[in-house]
């Protein structure tokens, strides 16, 4: 039977010299494009990279619902992708991301992975492994689903949304999950600070012993294989945590942090950055002459630490966020999109009464800061003088970046 004139002209597609098509794919500036161009048919898949030289990062709204299609923001095109996410849990959301996958969590104590890209989920352990969390009770005889203890053992019981939302600070891997040793990690709110796990593991390992005097964690992060933790009083503290039982911690150095700035540690591509950030209440704005909204600070591991000052990073352009910070290489960065001395963050404000997400750019060189992107709570993305800002303070109600991946390990 000869081919209908749409299947001929379909067929034209998979025809395409190699040359051109690989001309085309060295144009894709974004993984979503490349995922696209990949999926049209084999000859087009062996065209494409499997991934960007450097792919750039997405923003995912705060309590991004899986059951509707998402929206992202894509740095690379400026605009907003559509994905429809569909996991097998109820009022799923995500409460964290690392090195591209999404960690999300509903209304049940089920815990997984999620790729964007991928239809399989990797489970985590349960929450009721925690020794925190007594009960899940799913019925709707209950009001409060779960039975946890305080610190003080008394016993409390919460709702699942209460504890989906309030319950997990951070979360992220140690490595790619390529890495037969990669650790899933948990911030935990509240008292129990720290948790982890092997992907292969059925429950959770509490890390609650930092020192004297008993501190919160700030910021954790792993370097160069091993884990980084900054705690609320400036201790510095790299671990073996994952390699002993119980884990062990050595003090690298005490950091004295100004009052209202808030920290993030960076991997960055030489060495590990320790950036600070002033915190702006209501009645300012990064336009009022005040100390600048940053200081860079480069964390000598050689011989004795120390803290260095980062005059610039001409190399490297950093992403900042309340749950995952990380640096770009401005070399790698597709097309040359971005400068170096440049940081990105996003925060959560208002503008004219409209409450909703916003992500700025500080550069470091005159310390200046732009608003990039302002999207109300209604979708509608628009441009806004930082002046006209009023900000909040909410931490697990602002933006989160993701480094898309079409890796399944």
């Amino acid at each position: 039977m000869p081919n209908s004139p749409s299947r001929s002209k379909g067929s034209y597609w998979s025809q395409l010299l190699p040359e051109l098509l690989n001309l085309i794919s060295t144009r894709l500036t974004d993984i979503a494009d490349v995922a696209r161009f990949r999926a049209i048919c084999s000859q087009w898949r062996l065209a494409a990279p499997h991934l960007l030289a450097q792919p750039l990062p997405w923003l995912i709204p705060p309590f991004l619902s899986l059951s509707l299609p998402d929206r992202f923001f894509s740095l690379s095109s400026n605009s907003i992708l559509n994905l429809t996410l569909l996991p097998d849990s109820p009022g799923a959301q995500c409460v964290g991301s690392s090195r591209g996958w999404l960690f999300i969590l509903g209304l049940t104590p089920s815990f997984s992975l999620l790729n964007p890209f991928l239809p399989a989920q990797i489970r985590l352990p349960s929450l009721t492994t925690l020794p925190f969390i007594l009960k899940f009770c799913d019925s709707d005889e209950v009001e409060e689903e779960y039975v946890l203890m305080a610190e003080d053992g008394n016993i409390y019981t919460e709702t699942a949304s209460e504890v989906r939302d309030s319950t997990i600070q951070k979360a992220f891997l140690s490595s790619d999950l390529s890495d037969a040793a990669c650790l899933a990690f948990i911030l935990l709110s509240g008292p129990h600070t720290l948790a982890f796990s092997l992907l292969v593991s059925d429950s959770w390992t509490m890390v609650k012993d930092f020192g004297y005097p008993p501190s919160r964690i700030s910021d954790i992060t792993f370097h160069d294989g091993r884990c980084f933790i900054l705690d609320s009083i400036g201790r510095l503290r790299v671990s073996d945590i994952g390699h002993s039982d119980p884990p062990k911690f050595s003090l690298i150095s005490t950091i004295k942090i100004p009052w209202g700035f808030t920290t993030h540690l960076v991997e960055s591509s030489h060495n590990l950055l320790l950036v600070l950030q002033r915190l702006i209440r209501r009645s300012e704005s990064y336009s009022d002459g005040l100390a600048p909204p940053f200081h860079v600070h480069s964390i000598d591991l050689s011989g004795n630490p120390r803290l260095l000052d980062v005059e610039e990073f001409s190399g490297e352009v950093l992403f900042l966020g309340h749950n995952h910070s990380f640096s770009l290489s401005v070399k790698d960065a597709v097309h040359g999109r971005f400068q170096g001395n440049q940081v990105f963050f996003t925060a959560a404000c208002c503008v004219n009464g409209s409450r909703g997400d916003l992500i700025l750019r500080y550069d470091h060189k005159d310390h200046s800061v732009h608003c990039v992107l302002f999207n109300d709570f209604d979708g509608e993305e628009r441009s806004v003088m930082t002046s006209m800002l009023e900000f909040y303070e909410f931490k697990w109600a602002t933006p989160k970046w993701v480094f898309p991946s079409l890796c399944s390990r």
